[in-house]
């Protein structure tokens, strides 16, 4: 069953943690200064007059997660309980990321026979509503999918006065505490910042000037470009600067943003380097630059994995470099919490990981068709089922 809730008011952000795999200034609306005011992040030291063995590390970090994930979930398994009623608050289906953790949900829960809820909220101001419609409703266990808790503090107390288990995917890096989701299932986040990064020192030998995409919205973006701004601090040798940041929402994402970004580009010759929060925006973001005959100007790098966006990458086509997880992985792997909670088992890590798409392999992005990096050739579904009796 699907309800769709219209908008009231509200937003935020978090911080991370995370797990696996290989080696933000914050605003609500998008704005751009069109002078070239920039800051050195790292040492202005010319890359051309150096030595490329500096750029081994980061090399290496990029060959190595561009090999395939492969399971290594929980092995131990929890019985899924019988006929379960169940909900989920998912963002805006505008949101590709949304739209497939919360299609996610409903298949794990058809898989299981349970009955599930699923409330899409267009936008932040009326989660905390279809948060409480389900808990009014009786639900056994809620789904958060693009959901920050900061923005439902009081009705996740709620369900947690009634041992109600709140899981979220991608969305969520302070779980337990009061307020707080019982679980938050990603990739770390840290990595992903971290390749984006190596991505753009390695490509441009060095010398990133780079203008930041940001949306504050959801904590993810803000957790990914923190960590790119530190990874590029870790290159001593590097020439690292940075124009004025672009600030965005959603609701801008497909008229305002990509003019903005034509708009700082053509100000400032010198970018090199768009780095992007998560790449739902670059399938609007690529054809405003490609129209303005900037397509060779700039490079893009992102992550998340979406189709559209791969499909910019394997043209080579300004996109990059796509740092890639699963989100209906995670959200399987949400419903894997959900059951050991239930069944009074320890949560476990899931160990959801990444992996780098990259322009200069698009063999990798064709063997995924036209789906999302959903990766279920790693027959994740398969094994979740078998750890949970499914017949």
């Amino acid at each position: 069953m699907r309800y769709k809730l219209a908008p009231r008011a509200a937003s935020a952000a978090i911080l991370l943690a995370g797990t696996v795999a290989v080696c933000a200034s914050i605003g609500a609306s998008s704005s751009y200064a069109a002078t070239s005011a920039r800051s050195v992040h790292s040492k202005a030291v010319s890359a051309s007059g150096a030595s490329a063995s500096y750029l081994a590390p980061y090399q290496a970090a990029l060959a190595a997660a561009t090999a395939p994930v492969k399971w290594q979930g929980p092995t131990t398994p929890a019985l899924a309980p019988k006929h379960l009623l169940v909900g989920a608050v998912n963002c805006s289906y505008v949101e590709q990321g949304c739209k497939s953790g919360g299609e996610a949900f409903a298949a794990a829960s058809q898989a299981l026979g349970w009955t599930d809820k699923s409330i899409v909220v267009d936008q932040p101001s009326g989660y905390a509503q279809a948060f409480q419609t389900l808990l009014n409703e009786g639900v056994k266990a809620i789904y958060l999918g693009g959901v920050e808790e900061q923005l439902i503090p009081d009705q996740i107390k709620e369900a947690q006065a009634k041992h109600i288990p709140v899981v979220s995917e991608g969305s969520n890096y302070l779980v337990g505490g009061a307020g707080e989701v019982t679980m938050d299932v990603h990739a770390p986040v840290a990595d992903e910042g971290k390749l984006m990064a190596d991505a753009a020192i390695v490509q441009h030998s060095g010398n990133v000037d780079a203008l930041l995409l940001q949306d504050a919205e959801f904590s993810e973006p803000v957790a990914v470009l923190k960590a790119v701004k530190a990874q590029f601090a870790t290159c001593s040798k590097c020439h690292i600067t940075y124009a004025n940041p672009i600030n965005f929402t959603t609701a801008i994402v497909q008229s305002g943003l990509p003019g903005d970004v034509v708009t700082a580009i053509q100000s400032n010759p010198s970018i090199n380097s768009i780095m992007l929060g998560f790449d739902p925006p670059a399938t609007f973001i690529v054809p405003a630059l490609d129209s303005a005959g900037d397509q060779s100007k700039v490079s893009m790098y992102s992550q998340l994995g979406d189709s559209a966006p791969l499909a910019y990458v394997a043209k080579n086509n300004i996109l990059k470099i796509d740092v890639a997880s699963s989100v209906t992985w995670g959200t399987w792997g949400d419903v894997d919490e959900i059951i050991r909670y239930i069944d009074h088992k320890p949560l476990v890590n899931e160990n959801l990981p990444l992996q780098v798409f990259s322009s200069s392999d698009p063999s990798a992005i064709s063997k995924l068709g036209t789906n999302n990096f959903a990766a279920t050739f790693t027959d994740y579904i398969q094994k979740y089922e078998k750890l949970w009796g499914v017949k």
